[in-house]
């Protein structure tokens, strides 16, 4: 399965998502494009989060740190996260560390309900 290769890009200092276009180079610095010219910004900063390739049931695309509500056979409010050590993309239950991966087939019961940066009281322990 090819997929876009897109990202967004949280910016921690203002709390809201980049609007202007941002890059990144091979050393991991990051660069903000916007009508004032280039900078460079801390990647202390900002938070890039990539595009998993796949869709929630109502065609929204799902990204790294999305919160999602999984109908079906959990029940569950899940964090999509990429776990390096398996190389791929997982589910996390809330913040207890559990985390499965899942079949893109599934993806049809799930819905993204927010992010973990401006929806993270549906992730905090109850």
């Amino acid at each position: 399965m090819s997929r876009p290769i897109k990202y967004r890009v949280w910016c921690k200092n203002f709390k809201e998502w980049e609007k202007d276009e941002i890059l990144t180079d091979k050393f991991g610095n990051i660069f903000h494009c916007g009508k004032t010219g280039m900078r460079i910004v801390s990647p202390d900063s900002h938070v890039i989060q990539q595009f998993t390739g796949l869709k929630d049931k109502n065609n929204k695309e799902v990204y790294d740190g999305d919160i999602i509500k999984q109908n079906s056979h959990f029940g569950e409010i899940l964090v999509c996260q990429y776990r390096e050590k398996f190389g791929m993309w997982t589910f996390r239950i809330r913040n207890d560390g559990d985390s499965f991966h899942f079949h893109y087939w599934e993806l049809k019961e799930f819905e993204v309900v927010g992010n973990i940066f401006e929806n993270s009281e549906l992730i905090e322990n109850k």
